[in-house]
């Protein structure tokens, strides 16, 4: 079984309509994905994990590329 990370922004973005996010917010969000051991990351925003060493999809992407990633 595959441990994903589902960005809190994705709910709060659509709930708010809103755009983007607090870096120190995004690092706690990694530090947490990483320390629960995820395999992926799933947010709205890819760039705040430019540094993620934890592959990191698009809602959209990540839904698209399901089949193939939990495999």
């Amino acid at each position: 079984m595959k441990r994903v990370f589902l960005d809190t922004n994705i709910l709060i973005d659509y709930i708010d309509n809103r755009v983007g996010a607090d870096d120190a917010e995004q690092m706690l969000q990694y530090q947490c994905a990483k320390a629960a051991g995820c395999d992926y990351i799933v947010t709205n925003d890819r760039r705040h994990y430019d540094f993620s060493d934890i592959p990191h999809f698009t809602s959209a992407d990540f839904v698209d590329q399901l089949d193939d990633l939990i495999k």
